[in-house]
């Protein structure tokens, strides 16, 4: 493990991008003015190194693993980010591509989507507790317009 996290610490973001259609689907969320942040059990700093690398001048929130605050599912720093937000559970929408994911987003009161498009297949989704599943980013949006 030592040897992994020392590599890590300087590989973590190598060969890093964003899925086909996340672009798509941040831009329509801006020009919506739908707010979005990402919350992640990776460190605050590497989040933000790898999150602003990848998508520069987009995310104004990022929340990763932070002293003191428990990681996923917990639901402590999902419920930060919507306080901070101005949002309440029951106005978000918490989309991940693991059970660890959707079982955040219920355990913070926000409607869980599971993503098709990571590592984590529709069933494993299903049974975290997911409660609609996206093939693709932009069926995000037909999610919202319900």
């Amino acid at each position: 493990m030592e040897k992994f996290f020392e590599y890590y610490r300087v590989h973590y973001a190598d060969n890093t991008d964003a899925y086909d259609g996340i672009r798509e689907l941040l831009a329509e969320l801006e020009k919506r003015n739908i707010a979005f942040a990402v919350v992640t059990n990776k460190a605050q700093a590497a989040a933000e190194d790898v999150i602003n690398r990848i998508f520069p001048n987009t995310f104004k929130r990022i929340y990763g693993q932070r002293d003191g605050i428990p990681v996923k599912p917990d639901p402590t720093l999902a419920l930060l980010a919507m306080k901070e937000m101005g949002v309440t559970p029951s106005q978000t929408i918490f989309a991940g591509d693991s059970s660890n994911d959707v079982k955040t987003g219920n355990n913070c009161g926000a409607y869980s989507v599971g993503v098709l498009w990571g590592f984590r297949r529709a069933d494993e989704l299903l049974e975290g507790g997911a409660k609609g599943l996206i093939v693709k980013p932009l069926d995000l949006l037909e999610i919202i317009d319900k």
